[in-house]
């Protein structure tokens, strides 16, 4: 009898396709075209794991799942369902259930699945989002739960009288939490979770501002994502939970288009468990000046790792004091053009070995190779920087918004032929005060319809003018300086503040 079986285009017979007999393990590839599979009785005994990768499968195909009364794992996530195939749930067996799918009605008993360790559901469309049902809370051997984006019902009481809710005490890891879901009732029902991912859309991040604090009731967490979703300029009013309410077993924190104020840094810097810090796609941001991580005070005692990727950071610096990432061992940067530097005190680390540098400036593979050898001339031989993809030179004044360069260069000419003036200094003093009414007369004529859509979004006064201040910051500001030398943006300290 065979243990495996790996079928690519099964043979043909009458209307179906039959695979091998008596296989424990099935997996089902195929580029051609069937809707119907047979299987023999011995292989409906037999099989205990069945995979299907046939983009040809579609939804209404006949599997006759129900008669695999063994089947411990089912891999369905290449196949795309509109609705919950019915005849999953007499598999009562299934340790392992994976599958695509457009909805699930919240009615659908999925706690018969009683022997449930993983559950992972794709879904159909890239921004949507899946409503598990409620019966999910009657799986009690539930171990791990992923999905791209999921709105999970919080538990209810287990009776009329009782104040207690459902717990999946045996749940390790959970991926694709929406932000709404992060209640105190929900995280006391998964509250042993190990590694949680939450994903949030910006008006999430808006109009719950504060539902993270609940991460407080995760007293095992040791691995944390918070990842933002359709998030753009108007979205800055999120910010990261207080201190007092982080996991305090936290290990591992990744945070990917948050759009959160680099001064929220203060906080990580202070868990007292950090081990592994990753910030990407614009995790941080800063609206009222260049973009600067500053290290003033002692912080990460038990960092080892971050990864800093596709982040506008120019400036990345730490105090000169012996217990700032007193345990960095590695650090990798990806696409951070405008990045020049790394903070010095790395040249005196004892931990560190390793600086990797992907698609970053010649500024910054320099600054880290004398590093190393700051260390070699130490006599310490275990840093080692290693660069790849390194990209030219890039001014962190450049934009590369040619219509907009060339509306300003026509602006320019324009004037300069109506005044008629021969002085190039008065001329660029003129085109320049043009050009500002132009840009503040574009931000003026959005100001009040952006005001009106905001208020309706419950977005504050203050998330709107740091929106502000990064457009003007980060594109009128450096048009302007590539077109007026004489032109600088004035950074005051109360705006620094802001």
């Amino acid at each position: 009898m065979l243990l495996y079986s790996y079928v690519v285009d099964p043979i043909s017979y009458g209307a179906g396709k039959i695979l091998p007999e008596g296989c424990r393990w099935v997996s089902v590839h195929s580029n051609g075209n069937f809707r119907r599979i047979l299987f023999d009785d011995l292989t409906h005994s037999k099989t205990r794991s069945l995979h299907f990768s046939a983009n040809d499968l579609w939804q209404d195909s006949l599997l006759s799942l129900n008669h695999f009364k063994l089947l411990r794992v089912l891999d369905l996530e290449a196949v795309e369902f509109s609705y919950f195939p019915s005849e999953i749930l007499h598999l009562v067996g299934l340790r392992y259930l994976a599958l695509a799918i457009y909805k699930i009605p919240e009615d659908v008993p999925i706690s018969n699945l009683w022997n449930l360790q993983t559950l992972v559901v794709s879904q159909s469309e890239l921004d949507g989002r899946i409503s598990l049902p409620i019966g999910i809370w009657g799986l009690s051997q539930l171990r791990h739960l992923h999905c791209t984006s999921m709105y999970v019902h919080s538990p209810r009481k287990v009776s009329v009288n009782e104040v207690n809710h459902p717990i999946l005490e045996k749940l390790l890891s959970v991926s694709g939490l929406s932000l709404s879901c992060c209640t105190k009732e929900m995280f006391e029902g998964i509250k042993k979770v190990k590694k949680l991912g939450i994903f949030g859309t910006g008006n999430e991040f808006i109009d719950v501002p504060e539902c993270l604090d609940n991460l407080i009731h995760l007293h095992e967490l040791e691995t944390l994502k918070i990842a933002g979703f359709n998030m753009d300029l108007l979205d800055f009013d999120f910010r990261l939970p207080r201190l007092v309410s982080f996991p305090p077993n936290l290990k591992k924190l990744t945070l990917s288009k948050t759009y959160l104020p680099w001064e929220d840094m203060t906080i990580i810097s202070k868990l007292p468990k950090l081990e592994v810090l990753q910030l990407k796609n614009s995790a941080f941001v800063e609206a009222w000046s260049a973009e600067r991580w500053e290290v003033t005070e002692m912080g990460f005692p038990e960092l080892k790792f971050v990864l800093l990727e596709k982040l506008d950071l120019k400036y990345w610096r730490a105090a000169d004091i012996d217990d700032n990432f007193p345990c960095l061992e590695r650090v990798v940067i990806r696409n951070c053009s405008y990045l020049k530097q790394i903070p010095k005190v790395f040249a005196d680390s004892g931990t560190l070995q390793r600086i990797e540098l992907w698609g970053c400036s010649p500024s910054l593979v320099t600054f880290a190779k004398k590093i190393q050898e700051n260390h070699e001339d130490l006599g310490n031989n275990m840093l080692k920087v290693y660069a790849f993809d390194t990209i030219g030179e890039v001014n962190s004044d450049e934009v590369n918004e040619e219509a907009a360069e060339g509306d300003m260069e026509k602006t320019v000419k324009s004037l300069e032929q109506e005044t008629g003036l021969d002085s190039d200094e008065d001329s660029e003093d003129l085109a320049m005060k043009a050009v500002l009414d132009m840009l503040q007369s574009e931000l003026d004529s959005d100001e009040e319809a952006a005001d009106i859509d905001a208020e309706k979004a419950g977005q504050s006064s203050r998330g709107r003018d740091r929106s502000k201040a990064y457009v003007y910051k980060n594109y009128f500001a450096p048009l302007l300086v590539e077109f007026f030398p004489n032109f600088h943006l004035e950074e005051t300290e109360e705006e620094s503040s802001k």
